[in-house]
């Protein structure tokens, strides 16, 4: 997943999405049977990755159903496309919801799990707005963290900071 994520949400993301969903699927296989198991506290953040793939995947596609909607919104055309990127948001809705689930299952036991259950949730329901500082790799999060460390490509293959 690490090596196809493009870091943004203006360019298609299908091969991380694609893993994360895989992943998702574990991590609701995880949540049915074996939280009560010995698992790792290092799983709250790998399963944390995984859930910001895929609310970056939701909200590229609501942006591109809004974008659809701004440039021909009385055509039937446009009516089609924004309902269809809406319906191939849902389930990776879903998806979203199950692991969010699993992080508050296992922040029972491990507190950085909580947290990011916390954090997560906050993050899907931002906004464009909220979230204009991961598009700028020399501006910072609320948490003092910066999207793009030096030396990593960006989204267009450009190496900055």
């Amino acid at each position: 997943m690490f090596l196809f994520d493009v870091f943004s949400f203006n360019t298609p993301n299908d091969k991380a999405v694609a893993v994360a969903r895989r992943l998702a699927f574990t991590v609701r296989a995880v949540m049915n049977d074996q939280m009560g198991s010995d698992l790792d506290v290092f799983i709250a953040m790998t399963w944390s990755f995984v859930v910001k793939v895929i609310i970056r995947e939701v909200k590229r596609l609501h942006a591109m159903g809004e974008h659809k909607g701004e440039s021909a919104s009385t055509t039937a055309r446009a009516a089609i496309a924004r309902k269809e990127l809406t319906l191939a948001a849902g389930p990776l809705e879903n998806e979203i919801e199950t692991i969010v689930q699993a992080l508050q299952i296992f922040g029972k036991r491990y507190s950085i799990a909580s947290f990011q259950a916390k954090r997560m949730d906050v993050f899907r329901k931002s906004t464009a707005e909220d979230t204009k500082f991961m598009e700028d790799p020399n501006t910072e999060d609320q948490d003092g963290y910066y999207p793009h460390p030096p030396g990593v490509p960006h989204a267009d293959g450009a190496l900055r900071g």
